[in-house]
Parts: C-alpha cells; structure tokens; sequence
C-alpha cells in the first residue's frame, strides 16, 4: 500500500481499477470437474492476496491483482476493475444468490474480506458498504437459504409432503427445518454423520432426530433433503441412497454434489435444476433488478467519491481532510502494526462520518441554526486572511 499523503484515496483507487474476479457457478460444473477443480485448488496459497467466497452455488476469488495459477482453468469466468466490483456488490446484497434476496451471503462476504489489508481490503470495504445500502434501499422481507425448499418444491410440483428428513446439521439445515416449520410440514425430522449434532439441533428446533442408520425409515414417502457438505464415508452414502429410494422426493443441496453410485433416481431436485430454473416468480425477478440495480448505483457513487470524480468542491475539501488525517496517522503511529492499521481505520471511519454527516445536513437544510453558524464561521475566517 502506498504511504504518500493520498495514503487511503490511493489505496481505494487500486482496489477499485485493479480489482481482478474469478467466478464459478458450481450447480454447472459437473461433478467430476468440480473435484478438479478443487484439487487444483488446493495447493495454490491466497494468504493475504485473495478473498475466497464460497458457498453452496458460488466459488469466487477477489484479488487486487491478476492470479496467475487461475488463468488456466477455463471453469472461471473472469472480471476486472469496476465490472468485478460491481458483480461482488451485487453478490452480497443477494441478487445472485438461487433464492432472490437472502441475507447469508452478505455474511459470507464479509467474512471473506475480514483478514484481508490495504487495497484488497479497501475493495472490500467498498461492496459490503455498497451491499449493505442496497439491501436497505429495497425494502424487502427477510429471506435466508431455507427458501431454497419452496423453490424445489414448486419445481417439483405436486402437494405439499406431509413429511421432511434433512440430512446436516450446519447453518443450512438449520434454515431448512425452519421454513418446513413455516410451511406447515407436519413431521420433520432431522439426521447426519454426527449423532450428537443432531440431536442437539433437533432439541433447539423443536423436531425430530434419527441417527443416520435410520435414515431410510425415516424419509419414507416423504420429502428427503441433503444439506451437508464434504463427503459421506460408504456406510453414510448406502444409507443415503436407501432413503432416497424410499422418499418421494429428493432435494440435493450437496456441495460438492452427492454422488449417486448409479444414476440419480428420477426425483431427484438438484443445485443446478434450481440454478437454471426457467421461470422464477415476478416479485423475485423484480427484487433481483432492484437489488442488482441499488448495488451498482452505490458502488459508482463510491467508485466516484474515491477516483476524484463527483462534485468538485466536496471531493476537493475531502481530499485535504484525508492529507491531514494520513499526515496525523503517520507523525503518532507506533511500531505495532496491528495498532497503526486500527488508528487508520478508526480515523477514516469517524473523518468520514463526520464530513458526510455535516455535508448532508447542509444540503437538505432542514437545521437552520447550523447554516447560519457555517455562514459566520467562513464570513469572520474570510476577514482574519
């Protein structure tokens, strides 16, 4: 990171120009390939050059500069600059996510960007600020990743089954046994490789819990879901396939996808039949536009603020108010860096609310008391010069 006057607006230029975006849609990489993939993964180390985000649709990779070891494998797709800055923004307001809206992404986001420092992290700071404004400027009703069961069930068609096994116990089960909850779902029962788990998430919901050896009873007729992530041993696995032959439906949530040992059963609803579903309800199109919308509009604002563009005397005054606060960091800081890089994002943080906060009440007017006390304060400076 440079250490110039214009330390932070220098920082937060590099991080937007520079930005560099790797994406994969993971329901659309086959099995195999994902494997692949992942084991390429796996020896290349992003310690302090990339944010991962990783979910159970998405694998992204956020850099201040370009991922040599990444530009070989052709299941990423490739931004930069304001472009992969724009789609990480929209990213973590959710309008991307399979289900319209839902708030864990933005979690997982941010959590991708916590230990990241200079320009990568000042990238981050821009879209989870940017996301976050989105998501309060479309007022919507929370959703999370449970909803993910509505979709599977409209795609499947038919009523609605009066029973639902949830194989995991992690975030997304958890969301999953609530909104079978909330529709109605009369027997829910919950399961997975570690028995304890279950049972004490099926305590804290109020359900059911069987051990997995139970697991084929259990989802009888009913509606079986897969929510869990890595891979079963052979045991966990030939239980799985049990239950699914027994269930009328199957709802795999799997990431890495479940691999079936034959063909999967013909009613099996998968990560990527929701993620190319052809025809999604008018409200989570529309929400999807709005969010995708308020992202971008409050990322270029940011991206305007931080490049010098914008109105010229705010940027101006805000340009000599940040020399100063960097001048200031620089003279007091100490030899602790954990302590120079809290003095720095403290400082910016309150020079920020503070300058943004009295610009607004300016423009908008509505305090008349400190118009005339701006209005005396330049009036009696401009006679002392």
């Amino acid at each position: 990171m440079a250490t110039d006057t214009n330390g932070n607006l220098w920082a937060e230029t590099q991080g937007i120009l520079g930005a560099h975006a790797y994406v994969a849609s993971l329901p659309r990489v086959a099995s195999g390939d994902l494997a692949r993939l992942m084991l390429s993964l796996s020896g290349a180390d992003f310690s302090g050059r990339a944010a991962v985000v990783s979910t159970c649709s998405r694998l992204e990779i956020y850099a201040a500069e370009a991922l040599e070891q990444l530009d070989g494998i052709s299941y990423f797709r490739r931004l930069r600059g304001i472009d992969a800055v724009e789609h990480l923004a929209a990213v973590a307001a959710g309008a991307d996510s399979i289900v319209a809206g839902e708030t864990d992404v933005f979690a997982q986001v941010r959590g991708a960007f916590a230990s990241t420092t200079g320009a990568l992290r000042q990238l981050g700071d821009i879209v989870i600020a940017a996301g976050r404004e989105a998501r309060t400027r479309v007022a919507s009703a929370p959703r999370d990743a449970g909803r993910q069961l509505d979709l599977a069930l409209a795609l499947a068609g038919g009523d609605l089954p009066g029973s639902v096994c949830i194989v995991g116990t992690g975030a997304m089960a958890r969301h999953l046994a609530k909104r079978a909850r909330e529709l109605g779902i009369g027997r829910i029962v919950v399961s997975g490789r570690h028995t304890r788990r279950a049972e004490g998430l099926a305590s804290e919901l109020g359900v059911a819990s069987v051990p997995s050896a139970m697991l084929p009873g259990a989802a009888e007729a009913g509606c079986l879901v897969l929510a869990f992530k890595g891979v079963p041993s052979e045991t966990f696995q030939r239980s799985i396939v049990d239950a699914a032959r027994r269930s009328s439906l199957v709802v795999d949530l799997t990431m890495p996808r479940f691999a079936w040992p034959d063909a999967p059963a013909p009613n099996v609803v998968d990560l990527e039949m929701l993620a190319g579903r052809s025809e999604e309800p008018p409200d989570d199109r529309g929400l999807r536009e709005e969010l995708r919308a308020a992202a971008v509009s409050a990322v270029r604002r940011r991206c305007q603020h931080a490049l010098g563009e914008g109105p010229a005397v705010a940027v101006d005054l805000y340009r000599h108010i940040e020399r100063i606060r960097v001048q200031e960091v620089l003279r007091t800081q100490t030899s602790c860096e954990e302590d120079r890089e809290f003095a720095d994002r403290l400082t910016k943080a309150l020079i920020r609310k503070l300058f943004h906060a009295y610009g607004n009440a300016l423009r908008i007017g509505h305090d008349p008391s400190l118009i005339e006390t701006t209005r005396r304060f330049f009036l009696e400076s401009g006679s002392q010069v």
